[in-house]
């Protein structure tokens, strides 16, 4: 049976029973995302952000996107072409075939994305990682300037890129923003909102391993 894209990027194919979507800010006080952020002169602002969470309480990834234009609107995120930086930081340990494992299922799961499957396997085997893990405090950054393409780097070593290919940032995008903002974990920043309704709890579709 294959399961929707946003089941595996809600998850992130770490094993989780069950998750929530949180605000970024919310669920990480010790380490609050910085509100803009410089990318080879350009200045992005953060514009939307999301944790997945282990059991409802065990906090296992952070991840936001950063954008050249200030979005109000979830739809905008997907289609913005402008600069963009998404970065992931790991909370908790995962291991490389779990991640692997995860972004297969969500590629084949996902018709407009199969056809990057063998790219997408190629930027996971590109990453330095230490004894077959994604560690705590590790950081994936994915990079997209129009002018530059897209760079990946790991722990701010570059290992992936240039390479001038937009859809293919945005099939990396896809993982975590979901077309539905219900389903998605990259939930838009409005900080100080008090009308903004907290994003539904959804169920995983693995079970620890």
């Amino acid at each position: 049976m294959k399961h929707p894209a946003w089941m595996w990027s809600a998850g992130l194919a770490l094993g989780l029973l069950a998750q929530s979507i949180e605000p970024a800010h919310a669920a990480s006080p010790n380490a609050p995302l910085p509100d803009a952020i410089e990318l080879q002169g350009r200045r992005l602002t953060l514009n939307a952000s999301g944790t997945g969470v282990r059991a409802l309480v065990v906090q296992v990834y952070l991840v936001a996107l950063y954008g050249s234009n200030k979005v109000g609107q979830h739809q905008a995120l997907l289609q913005d072409n402008g600069a963009r930086r998404l970065t992931l930081k790991m909370l908790r340990d995962v291991s490389e075939s779990d991640f692997k494992s995860g972004l297969q299922d969500t590629l084949e799961a996902t018709p407009a994305l199969t056809r990057f499957s063998q790219q997408v396997r190629a930027i996971v085997e590109s990453l330095p990682l230490e004894q077959g893990r994604l560690k705590h405090g590790d950081t994936l950054t994915i990079d997209w300037q129009p002018d530059q393409g897209l760079r990946i780097t790991f722990n701010q070593r570059p290992c992936f890129g240039p390479i001038r290919q937009a859809d293919l940032f945005q099939a990396l995008l896809r993982l975590w923003l979901d077309e539905d903002p219900r389903r998605s974990v990259l939930q838009l920043e409005r900080p100080g909102d008090p009308t903004t309704e907290p994003p539904s709890r959804v169920s995983a579709w693995r079970a620890l391993p």
